[in-house]
């Protein structure tokens, strides 16, 4: 009985056998990608002006936008009237030298009533430009008035005659400075001191101008280059869509790629248009350095090359950066006017020797009959001024001071400069090998990339990767171009050597 029960579980236990059921799967409907290319960017063209230099037609090189720059630049201009601002002051320092001449001519027209009785006098004087009257009396409860025919009349007392005297007199004088114990001269001197600095200032911002429009030029021309490389990379990302685009079709082809290409146009596109608003506003701002209207479309010449001193060692560029650097020459101009102006300064109160010439005639007639000749030597000292001149003499000495210390400050920053233009030179020089290296790279990897996805060996990914980085590549080569232009630029002002030929003063 019990192995009755144990065969019916077992039985039950069993698995009982299934009907299979059959999936029938949706048929597969082929996918459609949608052609979506980005528009060409439009080109960003400004009005220029009316009318602009006859020679700003052609190609511009940086030496021929410096030229322009010396010639056209507000800023040169101030420092050239500048230099003529302090020769006037040298005019006027040296005035004491030369004699001094003056004249004056006087009429004076007097009325007196001399017989009033009583405490009652009347005096008038007239003016013959307006015939202008003032009267003054004395006394009590009269009055007094003067008609147009020079007669007193009136509530007077009495009568009497009028005495009438027109007197004119005729002077000249002549003064010349003898002796002041060599004020005068050491502040001539002090003023040509300054001219020199002037003449230092005019230099430095020369080199200044011709630095700052030759670094606006090589940005200008490195925008001009990008824009040509970012244009290259959208016609090859619309030639890679295309080739997209006909493989799928093929089947042989990814929908991800077509979509992936579109993508890359379209962000071509954009550096396309990034770039040309880089190139007007480098050439605006490179018109605006030279002087000139920002409007005028101006063109680059793509050849334009610095050239740097050839030098056997860093300490032969220390040298000639000390030597010819303008702002040292500008500081050691100012010490030495600064040297003149405590000279100056400690005769502040000195003794003044001076002669003077006098002619005076004079009359009752409008000629003059009567002449006098006046000869004067006069001594003027003031010792006692309060301490006035000692303060100047103070002021002038801590002057000097100053200007010592920017002496040396500029001597430190021009090393500085030097060094810094050195190091970032040979720099620029590595980064230009490098580049070219990395440019001819990217473009057999390029190329490999193209043609194995031609074959259907290779992924669409690698082919977007291999034009990625032929583009950067392309990037790093202009940059490090027209970084070593700047650098050599910057060398030639961190050394003060004329980088054009510049202009001379007014």
């Amino acid at each position: 009985m019990k192995l009755l029960w144990l065969l019916v579980v077992l039985l039950g236990a069993a698995p009982v056998p299934r009907k299979k059921v059959r999936v029938v799967s949706p048929p597969l409907v082929p996918f459609q990608v949608q052609t979506r290319e980005a528009a060409p960017p439009i080109p960003i063209e400004l009005a220029p002006p009316e009318t602009w230099p006859a020679e700003l037609g052609a190609p511009l090189t940086s030496d021929e936008c410096a030229r322009l720059a010396l010639n056209y630049q507000g800023n040169v201009t101030i420092a050239a009237h500048q230099i003529e601002q302090q020769k006037g002051v040298t005019q006027v320092a040296r005035a004491p030298y030369f004699p001094n001449v003056s004249t004056s001519t006087t009429y004076l027209h007097t009325l007196v009533n001399d017989r009033l009785s009583g405490s009652n006098q009347v005096s008038a004087t007239v003016t013959p430009a307006n015939n202008t009257i003032g009267s003054s009396l004395t006394g009590t409860n009269n009055t007094s008035s003067i008609d147009s025919t020079n007669n007193a009349s009136g509530g007077i007392i009495g009568s009497g005659g009028v005495s009438v005297s027109n007197p004119v007199t005729v002077s000249a004088s002549l003064r010349q400075m003898i002796w002041d114990f060599d004020r005068t001269r050491f502040q001539v001197a002090q003023s040509k001191e300054l001219e020199a600095a002037a003449a230092a200032n005019y230099t430095q911002v020369q080199y200044d101008t011709v630095f700052n429009v030759k670094n606006s030029y090589y940005n200008w021309v490195q925008a001009e280059r990008l824009l040509a490389v970012y244009r290259g990379n959208m016609e090859a990302q619309r030639q890679h869509l295309a080739e997209a685009e006909a493989r799928f079709r093929q089947g042989i082809a990814l929908p991800s790629d077509v979509t992936q290409a579109q993508t890359n146009v379209s962000s071509a596109v954009l550096n396309v248009t990034a770039a040309d608003v880089n190139v007007t506003i480098a050439r605006t701002t490179l018109a605006n350095q030279m002087g000139l209207d920002p409007r005028i479309p101006l063109r680059p010449s793509l050849e334009s090359h610095e050239k740097t001193p050839a030098v056997a060692d860093s300490q032969q560029l220390f040298d000639l950066a000390l030597e010819k650097r303008p702002e040292l020459a500008f500081a050691e101009s100012a010490i030495r006017a600064n040297v003149f102006a405590i000279e100056a300064a400690r005769r502040g109160n000195a003794p003044t020797i001076s002669a003077n010439i006098q002619y005076v005639a004079f009359g009752d007639r409008f000629y003059p009959n009567q002449t006098t000749l006046n000869f004067l030597l006069t001594l003027s000292w003031n010792p006692f001024d309060g301490g006035l001149t000692a303060g100047r003499v103070k002021q002038a000495e801590e002057t000097l001071s100053i200007s010592r210390v920017q002496l040396e400050t500029y001597r430190n920053q021009v090393i500085m400069e030097v060094s810094q233009a050195f190091a970032n030179l040979r720099g620029a020089e590595q980064r230009v090998m490098t580049s070219e290296l990395q440019v001819a790279s990217a473009q057999a990897t390029l190329d490999i990339a193209a043609a194995r996805y031609r074959a259907g060996l290779g992924t669409f990914l690698e082919l977007v990767d291999a034009q990625q980085a032929a583009l950067q590549s392309g990037i790093n080569r202009v940059t490090a171009q027209l970084g070593l232009e700047q650098m050599r630029a910057t060398m030639n002002h961190a050394l003060g050597v004329p980088l054009v030929e510049t202009r001379a003063p007014l």
